[in-house]
């Protein structure tokens, strides 16, 4: 800025002004026009020092307004499908953190043999009464007993029935070369009774007799099954020796135990139900030996039963199907309607008179025991 001289103050030619830098305007230096006064002078060069202010141009505005708006809506549109999947992944994550905390217990350790053969005796005991219809398959060689007789196939149905106290009902009913021969074992509260082939019913002294002739002459294993029932310990175990669990298919599609072992001297195999713990097959394998000791201390009959058995081979087989417990069945309900065929009635007195002698004749031709069994 060229600042005026004071009033009074002597005029003198003013130097010229110094070029302004950058935008400043700058003046000649001789001019032929009039000079200007020097209040012109100082406002010209005032105003063309001051830097001229821009318009700011709205297309940045424009555009980022443009692009907010277009986010709110987007986010407006897109909210529910992303809090839905958020809230499906968290869901998700949740069920998976359910998952991994509250998964089943590992399965329990197997079965013992011992267990399972306890778990068997509990069942039996447990029960106020048991019934089963029952298919017995044998294949016997009966050579040990008769010399040169042929190796035999028998085939029986049977119907099971106990009770408590000592109540029990058993019917068979075997073919063998074309020929059926009927039998029953029962008490109703009454006594023990029990009829075969052509003998009419008759009274017998225990349960063990009236059920002989069914395990003797007919192979019949139901009494195994009578004293789980009515066993005063329901141990298994302890008439067991050596049993052991063997693989082998079930039973009639029941899932089972296949237990392998000895019982009465003879090799034996038992399907245990895996559910029930009932047994739903036994298969006795025949030729063991039986103690002397042992067979002393048992009645005549049961003892020439026994001697007899340990001298056959072959199989036994006794399946157990339509199995119903529990039904609270009063005694009326082992009362036996076994009476003999009309025919064998007819020829009773014959019979008697050609009994075989030996224990081969029995199984071959089942007769009644002495003493009324």
């Amino acid at each position: 800025m060229i600042v005026p001289a004071a009033p009074g103050a002597p005029q003198s030619t003013p130097p010229p002004p110094a070029v302004p830098s950058g935008n400043r305007l700058a003046t000649a230096t001789s001019t032929s026009h009039a000079q200007p006064s020097a209040g012109a002078t100082a406002a010209a060069a005032f105003y063309a020092a001051k830097p001229v202010k821009k318009k700011k141009s709205k297309t940045g505005l424009i555009v980022g307004l443009s692009v907010g708006a277009c986010a709110v809506a987007a986010g407006i549109y897109f909210w529910p499908t992303l809090m839905q999947k958020f809230k499906h992944e968290d869901q998700a994550a949740v069920l998976a953190e359910q998952a991994a905390t509250n998964q089943p217990p590992p399965p329990p350790p197997p079965l013992t043999t011992e267990e399972i053969l306890e778990k068997v005796g509990d069942a039996y005991k447990g029960m106020t009464d048991y019934a089963a219809k029952a298919r017995t398959d044998c294949s016997i060689d009966m050579s040990g007993l008769v010399p040169g007789k042929a190796t035999v196939n028998l085939t029986t149905t049977s119907s099971l029935q106990l009770g408590r106290t000592n109540y029990y009902r058993l019917e068979w009913e075997q073919t063998t070369s074309g020929k059926t021969t009927k039998g029953a074992a029962w008490s109703a509260g009454k006594g023990n009774y029990v009829g075969y082939g052509p003998y009419p019913p008759s009274k017998v002294k225990t349960r063990e007799d009236a059920f002989l002739p069914a395990s003797s002459a007919y192979f019949l294993l139901s009494d195994a099954i009578a004293q789980l029932f009515y066993s005063q310990t329901n141990d298994l175990a302890a008439e067991s020796k050596e049993f052991t669990k063997t693989n082998a298919p079930g039973v009639n599609g029941q899932d089972c135990y296949v237990l392998t072992g000895e019982a009465n001297h003879q090799s034996v195999l038992a399907w245990v139900n895996k559910n029930t713990f009932l047994i739903a097959q036994i298969q006795v394998n025949l030729g063991g030996t039986f103690p002397p000791e042992e067979l002393k201390k048992l009645p005549s009959a049961q003892r020439n039963a026994m001697m007899a058995m340990s001298k056959l081979k072959g199989s036994i087989t006794e399946t157990y199907d339509n199995i119903e417990t529990n039904r609270n069945l009063l005694a009326s309900a082992f009362e036996s309607p076994y009476q003999p065929s009309a025919s064998a009635n007819a020829n009773t007195q014959q019979m008697q008179s050609q009994r075989p002698t030996s224990m081969a004749g029995q199984l071959t031709n089942p007769r009644r025991q002495r003493g009324g069994q």
